[in-house]
């Protein structure tokens, strides 16, 4: 069975309370678990909730037959993990048969406006800062599978995107609404593939040209 959502409440000892809520992606995005727990929110305080939800699915127009680009195939690549791993050997980084590792970092604001400004310098196109971010990442991704001797690999970046707004542009103000207030999922996962040499040979402003940016 889906459940499209589960939810656990636990109450502090100092009286306060921490809702914990676990949503099916097949069903919805980041945007309509907001949309929720912001109605649910308005619904205990008595308001009228800031924006009703919309189930048409008429105007989303699938592709039928659905079509898929052969570059997927190289986007993902297939992870199957130890069926008994060594917790001590995690960490390994030669023989590594456990080579996921992930990280946080943090980026102060004015860094990337600086990254931002580099980008858009001279320039008649002016690019956000998730786009300038996101060439200066793949870079960096590309010169470290250089360093490796990865050169003939694909390095690939994925940002996944709301599709709403893309979805009604110029589609008139009733259909930018009806999206807006869609619950589901629209999500889409632009993505770019290049080999790193050319990754490292092209400027950030000239990879924030690719087409791929193009989808944001």
């Amino acid at each position: 069975m889906i459940y499209f959502i589960k939810m656990q409440v636990t109450r502090l000892k100092c009286d306060g309370i921490v809702l914990g809520i676990m949503v099916d992606h097949r069903i919805v995005d980041g945007y309509s678990a907001n949309m929720f727990i912001s109605s649910w929110a308005d619904i205990t305080r008595s308001k009228t909730p800031s924006m009703i939800p919309s189930f048409e699915r008429s105007y989303l127009k699938p592709r039928s037959p659905t079509v898929h680009s052969p570059l997927i195939d190289n986007v993902f690549a297939p992870f199957s993990p130890p069926a008994n791993p060594d917790i001590n050997d995690l960490g390994k980084e030669e023989g590594d048969e456990y080579p996921h590792v992930n990280r946080v970092y943090y980026i102060e604001g004015e860094q990337l406006k600086r990254l931002q400004l580099l980008v858009n310098e001279n320039g008649t196109r002016r690019y956000s800062k998730l786009v300038a971010f996101t060439s200066f990442l793949w870079k960096q991704v590309a010169l470290s599978m250089e360093n490796s001797r990865k050169q003939d690999e694909a390095c690939n970046v994925i940002v996944a995107v709301d599709g709403r707004r893309r979805l009604s542009e110029k589609e008139g103000e009733e259909k930018e609404k009806l999206m807006m207030s869609h619950f589901g999922n629209v999500l889409s996962m632009p993505f770019g593939s290049k080999k790193p040499q050319v990754i490292n040979f092209t400027t950030r402003k000239n990879i924030c040209l690719n087409q791929f940016f193009f989808n944001f």
